[in-house]
């Protein structure tokens, strides 16, 4: 089996926030939404950074994908400023609080699909496997890094 690539760790984190933002919608009870929610916003954010630098700085850097970087860096940002907005608001059982993280699942799920179906086959093309293997291990370090610091 061949080692592990910044994008099977990409898809491997979009299935946990997935789940997350699932799970933060199935339930009503807002204690357990404050500890999903701050598990969501600890892999996002840090997903998200490590991804920044790891895979869309290069991209920028080519012709062919380029705007899909900028547009994926502007997702990125939406999120982390509506994660903000559902930090700063301490009722989280109360109906703003609802709205707001129905919206951030939204925003998310469409990051994900079109970086899945648009950024991956891209990054593929223009990197091939080797440097996806090692793009793969920068990414996940940083990402520690992130969550490490979030603590």
């Amino acid at each position: 089996m061949s080692e592990p690539t910044i994008l099977d760790d990409l898809k491997s984190d979009h299935e946990e926030i997935r789940l997350l933002a699932e799970r933060l919608q199935e339930t009503p009870d807002p204690e357990k939404r404050r500890v999903l929610f701050s598990d969501l916003k600890s892999l996002l954010i840090a997903h998200a950074r490590a991804e920044d630098e790891v895979l869309y700085k290069p991209l920028k850097r080519t012709t062919s994908a380029r705007l899909k970087a900028l547009e994926g860096e502007e997702e990125h940002d939406v999120a982390e400023f509506l994660a903000s907005r559902l930090t700063d608001d301490d009722d989280k059982g109360g109906d703003a609080w609802t709205a707001r993280s129905h919206v951030i699942k939204e925003v998310l799920e469409h990051h994900m699909d079109e970086e899945e179906t648009k950024i991956f086959p891209a990054a593929r093309d223009i990197f091939g496997e080797e440097r996806l293997v090692v793009m793969g291990a920068q990414f996940r370090e940083l990402k520690e890094d992130h969550l490490r610091r979030q603590v």
